[in-house]
């Protein structure tokens, strides 16, 4: 039997807290791996996740470069449909007291919804979306984090996930018109792009319909599915829920409290099996393990029979390297021990020696830098240490009396030396602030307008510049490897990208090519002119006699970007025959398709974007059942740009041409390449006269 004093849990509230500190769980189940048994409960056996092998974040951002938007929301005051909750508020607010006491948040960055708040300030989807819209104002950035945390109830429809502020309505076709997407909430969250981003849901209470606040609305794969960041997206993220898929989460009523963030709060204040008992250190492992351990068990010492376990999704954090909090008892002790021992050890070294004989050398240099500590007098045996990935300083101790010499020496830094005076019984300190090495790259290019995008290779970032005159000078450059993009302005000139090592100052040269056609080109049927399959005919007209491609030579004809092409043509079998386009190659291609009166879809035309031989039909087919196709004809299509235009002269002794139609691609698929004809398979074709004009008017 339930305890009629627990009522459903507002988990989110601890879970924001576990995310704020990059949860990467030890044992906790990820939504995508979860398995189930045949009641939807997750399975005790299924596989545990641990932090990914390629997780590099050991620290949390800057504490000024750290936010948070809170919501909790116990009162839905639009609807008495709803069932109101008993402790959404209260584990928000003691969420946001432990992002500021405990996770080293500032206050101020920390926003807070809840019911019993004040004008502004209550969670209606209006003051929602208001602050997640305010996110990207708050100068974030990929050096910032960012933590989301909902508290209340939240609903599947139609397999999309949906958050229900304090004003939404019980009725389920209103949903989407009074309720907050999940795929939304994500989008806003994006908008901000921040580097690390911690999203805490606690949507998997009880029913939210009235009269049912005692059945399970456990947590559903349509939220996990909509809530999950990607490695490519952030440098690190979290996204944390009150309990496994097919569970649902508790609190206790009296103290109108969740389980899991009493657990959590009492881990980040240091509690025993949280905490260091050496020094007092909690890191995001003893953290995870210690509400791992206590959620479930009181969960159970509660009376509940269902089972209650927290899991998460995380990529990009070391759990066991983070320290999320510290013990100040336990800090005092360990400092007070360290000074009674340090005390005992200079009297037992007071007793040795009244007089001591050498003294103690600190150098403060980059992490990883190399060390040098040698005597002046060239007597005696120089030190050298290496500092370590994440160390500022490092002790040289039992240095004899003398003046030495300190170098510090790091790849891509200049070297550094100082000379310092070690005096017996004394510690001196030596700092070498070592200066980054840079250079600077002179790009020359044989266009006189556009820009340059660099960055060094393997990385994200990359920093543009203008070309002006020909030239442009990419300074401050560290060493490796740079990818050089040059983005030509002037028309006619194709990019171009090369990967440059960086060791020094150079110059280099970009000459651009200019491969598109600027006259006009009329074809000749030859092999010398095209490429097409064995079986057709190139000589003295193109006859196309089986499936297949044939492309005109780029080194005799060109590239094409817009272009008119005026064609005589002749469907030797009435069913049709294709024009390729801004062909890359012969699986990547515009391919506009004409049928004649005896195709399976007679007399049409049709553009297709083919990519990887796949295509792929843009807008609307063209009806032509008003020309005669029976005999020889003249097919004219121009692309410019994006629009496609046709007209057919069937000589019939028309006053004149009447245009076909218009297609266009929305997303301008292929910018130039190289012109040509298709058949399909039982197609029999003849093309008597190509003309190409590369610069058609409009």
């Amino acid at each position: 039997m339930k305890d009629k004093s627990l009522r459903p849990t507002f988990l989110l509230s601890l879970i924001t807290l576990a995310l704020t500190f990059a949860l990467v769980p030890s044992r906790l189940m990820p939504a995508a791996s979860a398995q189930t048994n045949k009641k939807g409960q997750p399975d005790a056996q299924a596989k545990q996740l641990t932090h990914t092998e390629d997780a590099q974040v050991r620290t949390l951002p800057d504490k000024s470069k750290r936010f948070a938007l809170v919501i909790g929301v116990d009162k839905y005051t639009a609807d008495d449909q709803i069932n109101p909750l008993v402790g959404a508020g209260n584990d928000a607010r003691m969420l946001a007291k432990a992002l500021t006491d405990y996770a080293g948040f500032p206050a101020e960055n920390v926003i807070v919804l809840t019911s019993d708040a004040g004008a502004g300030k209550q969670p209606l989807r209006s003051s929602i979306y208001r602050a997640l819209a305010g996110l990207k104002n708050l100068g974030i950035g990929r050096d910032g984090m960012l933590l989301v945390a909902f508290s209340g109830h939240g609903i599947e429809q139609n397999g999309k996930a949906f958050l229900l502020p304090a004003d939404a309505l019980s009725n389920r076709d209103l949903v989407e018109d009074f309720a907050i997407p999940v795929t939304a909430l994500k989008e806003k969250i994006r908008e901000t792009n921040a580097g690390q981003v911690i999203l805490i849901l606690d949507a998997c209470r009880n029913d939210p319909a009235a009269g049912r606040g005692d059945k399970d609305e456990p947590l559903t794969t349509s939220f996990t599915n909509e809530l999950t960041f990607r490695n490519r997206e952030v440098q690190a993220f979290v996204t944390l829920y009150a309990a496994s898929v097919g569970q649902r989460a508790w609190e206790d009523k009296t103290k109108k409290q969740g389980f899991f963030t009493m657990a959590l709060v009492e881990g980040l204040r240091g509690a025993d099996g949280a905490a260091n008992a050496q020094n007092g250190e909690v890191t995001l492992g003893s953290l995870l393990r210690y509400v791992e351990e206590q959620v479930p068990k009181r969960v159970k010492m509660a009376g509940i029979s269902s089972e209650q376990r927290p899991y998460a999704i995380v990529e990009g954090y070391k759990a066991n390297e983070l320290l999320v909090s510290l013990n100040p008892d336990i800090a005092k002790r360990a400092a007070a021990e360290k000074e009674k021992q340090q005390l005992a050890a200079a009297a037992r070294a007071a007793v040795l020696s009244a007089q001591p004989t050498t003294g103690t050398l600190s150098v403060v240099a980059e992490p990883k830098a190399l060390v040098t500590v040698a005597p002046v007098n060239g007597k005696g045996a120089n030190k050298t240490m290496t500092l370590g990935a994440n160390q500022r300083s490092i002790p040289v101790d039992s240095l004899a009396p003398g003046r030495y010499v300190v170098t510090a020496t790091l790849d891509g830094y200049e070297t550094i030396k100082t000379e310092v005076e070690v005096v017996a019984g004394k510690s001196v300190s030596a700092d070498l602030n070592l200066k980054l090495v840079t250079y600077n790259l002179q790009v020359k290019t044989n266009v006189t307008r556009g820009k340059i995008e660099f960055g060094l290779k393997g990385e994200q970032s990359r920093q543009i510049t203008a070309i002006q005159n020909g030239q442009a000078t990419l300074g401050n450059l560290r060493r490796g490897e740079y990818v050089i993009n040059v983005m030509p302005d002037e028309v006619g000139y194709s990019p171009k990208s090369e990967t440059v090592s960086v060791a020094e100052n150079k110059s280099l040269v970009f000459n651009l090519e200019r491969p598109l056609a600027l006259q006009s080109f009329e074809a000749d049927f030859t092999p010398e002119q095209w490429d097409v399959p064995s079986n057709w005919k190139v000589a003295p007209r193109l006859h196309m006699s089986s499936e297949g491609i044939g492309l005109l030579r780029e080194s005799v004809a060109g590239r094409y970007a817009d272009v008119e092409l005026i064609s005589n043509v002749e469907l030797v079998n009435g069913t049709g025959v294709s024009f390729v386009l801004r062909a890359v190659d012969k699986q990547n291609y515009y391919l506009v398709r004409l049928t004649g009166p005896k195709a399976d879809v007679p007399n049409k035309v049709r553009v297709y974007s083919v990519k990887d031989g796949r295509p792929q039909q843009l807008g609307s087919s063209i009806s032509v059942s008003a020309f005669d196709l029976s005999e020889q004809f003249v097919f004219t299509l121009k692309l410019v740009g994006n629009r496609f235009e046709f007209t057919i002269d069937d000589n019939v002794g028309r006053a004149e041409l009447l245009p076909v139609g218009i297609i266009f691609d929305p997303n301008s698929t292929f910018t130039s390449g190289a012109v040509g004809v298709a058949a399909n398979a039982g197609d029999q074709a003849k093309i008597l006269r190509m003309y190409l004009n590369p610069k058609p008017k409009q």
